[in-house]
């Protein structure tokens, strides 16, 4: 399943769709944080992640050091407004990095990281951000929110996801677009800031 990028042109969402919701459907149907508590929260977040690769057709593997940053904010009616960035490195050195700003409503489909179809969800004190990427794989995102007296503190982690039936995950490269097999991911660390106002 190809998902659309940015500079592609629109193609039937229902595909996208109905991976977002096999993702959606794994998850607790009971949603104990709402909307409302979060209006007017502003989420600042990153995550590491140490991602083991290997190039389609070839023997060579390397580790590579994804870095996420999103910025967003939450307005009436659950509207997400904000900005992901995403950089990788390896060894140290700059292999690419892409970006963009974004507006999407919780619980509607709709256009997330680079164009791609991406769907925001209230999982009990989470919300869940479920990103549809290219070559049959997606990620999950789940920010959980703990109340506090002046508002929430929160905490971020982000994992990938491989679609049903589909024996690898792949990723056009970030530096070619050449396609790459992604062997396995891990979190490394993260940093969640949530505010009101």
């Amino acid at each position: 399943m190809a998902e659309p990028s940015a500079h592609d042109e629109m193609t039937p969402m229902r595909l996208c769709v109905c991976f977002l919701l096999a993702l959606f459907f794994s998850m607790p149907a009971h949603a104990q944080l709402t909307v409302a508590q979060l209006q007017g929260v502003s989420v600042s977040a990153t995550t590491l992640l140490l991602v083991r690769i290997r190039d389609v057709g070839g023997n060579q593997e390397f580790v590579n050091q994804d870095h996420w940053e999103i910025y967003f904010r939450i307005g009436p009616g659950g509207v997400i407004t904000g900005s992901q960035h995403h950089t990788i490195t390896r060894d140290g050195n700059h292999i690419g990095s892409e970006g963009n700003n974004f507006s999407q409503t919780i619980g509607k489909p709709g256009r997330g990281f680079n164009g791609l179809q991406s769907l925001w969800l209230l999982e009990d004190h989470s919300l869940v951000n479920l990103l549809a990427l290219k070559m049959a794989w997606g990620a999950k995102t789940i920010f959980t929110f703990q109340p506090t007296e002046g508002g929430f503190t929160c905490s971020v982690k982000r994992r990938n996801v491989r679609e049903v039936g589909q024996p690898v995950m792949q990723r056009p490269s970030i530096s070619d677009g050449h396609p790459i097999e992604i062997l396995s991911a891990r979190q490394v660390s993260s940093t969640c800031r949530a505010t009101r106002g």
